[in-house]
């Protein structure tokens, strides 16, 4: 006979077992929670016991959930996000925004859009007290299921269907080429010199936007002569300044060239400029509301006057995957 539960799990035991579910490694699980290996190992195994179910595959490196305890461990989620909307309830209610905000961005959008919201949004709002993660598209969406972050700054429409996405800009998608490389009868995206096209590693959904506009499949791009694979926009940019080859990149990237590149070496699309939709990204059952919308409002208003020109004049929207 099945031993009948008797008594709840805590708060404490239901945090330690989501953290060593995202962390997979009970010695980062225990540090990531201020507490002590055999304190998380001693709590998660009370509440298996309680339970009469084994929560993680303990032979497994790293340590997952069994197919149970991925069951339970969902609704510990929802339990712990329920739990965690008293805090919000209060600081709304007083009138201010504070808290933990764990915030991912895509390594595309990282090092041009955080100079421009972190300032403002930290000085505005002193007791957020934010992280900044810099991951790819999967892995923030992973994390937003896990729990482990709040929110992701990356390229929409993801279609998850339990993925709440608010877009914040268009980001239109120029072209960049060599000095010794001639773009001028070439700025078709049907007619681009794809032998001279070098793109961002797999994981970076703008590499998937560039193939699409230049309508080259997954399949067939392996058919491009030269093939290098950056795994920053920045490396991008150093390879092609340094022989004949070109890449499609966004405005916020093109900005950070100096004057002398963005005049001879950028290029806009004739007729319609295609853009990628940025947008934040956050869990269905996400309880950070007023902070998400403080962060979407700050950003919007601290955008370049020429970003926010565009963004009625955009027509061929680009998907992330």
């Amino acid at each position: 006979m099945q031993k009948k539960v008797t008594k709840l799990a805590t708060i404490s035991q239901i945090s330690y077992a989501l953290t060593l579910l995202r962390e997979g490694n009970f010695q980062r699980a225990a540090k990531a929670c201020h507490v002590t290996q055999p304190t998380l190992s001693m709590q998660i195994q009370k509440l298996e016991e309680e339970y009469n179910l084994v929560l993680f595959d303990r032979s497994r490196k790293p340590v997952i959930a069994t197919k149970i305890g991925a069951q339970v461990l969902e609704q510990f989620q929802n339990v712990l996000s329920e739990f965690e909307k008293i805090d919000q309830i209060i600081h709304t209610t007083q009138g201010e925004l504070a808290g933990d905000y764990n915030l991912a961005i895509i390594p595309t959008l990282a090092p041009t859009l955080i100079p421009i919201f972190l300032a403002k949004f930290r000085t505005q709002f002193p007791k957020v007290n934010i992280t900044l993660k810099e991951m790819p598209t999967d892995k923030i969406i992973l994390d937003l299921k896990k729990g482990a972050i709040d929110a992701g700054l990356l390229s929409t429409p993801l279609e998850d269907p339990a993925i709440n996405e608010t877009e914040i800009f268009k980001e239109p998608l120029l072209i960049f080429h060599s000095d010794s490389l001639d773009m001028t009868n070439q700025l078709h995206s049907k007619h681009l010199p794809l032998e001279h096209l070098v793109l961002l590693q797999e994981e970076h959904c703008l590499r998937n936007q560039v193939l699409d506009l230049c309508a080259v499949s997954k399949k067939n791009s392996n058919q491009i002569n030269f093939k290098f694979e950056a795994g920053s926009v920045a490396t991008l940019i150093n390879i092609i300044q340094s022989d004949r080859f070109f890449t499609i990149l966004p405005l916020l990237s093109i900005k950070q060239l100096d004057k002398k590149s963005i005049n001879n070496n950028v290029k806009e699309f004739p007729n319609t400029t295609p853009y990628r939709e940025v947008g934040l990204a956050t869990h269905r059952s996400h309880i950070k509301k007023n902070i998400h919308e403080a962060l979407v409002d700050t950003i919007k208003k601290q955008l370049p006057m020429e970003l926010k020109k565009s963004q009625n004049t955009l027509r061929l929207k680009l998907k992330p995957q």
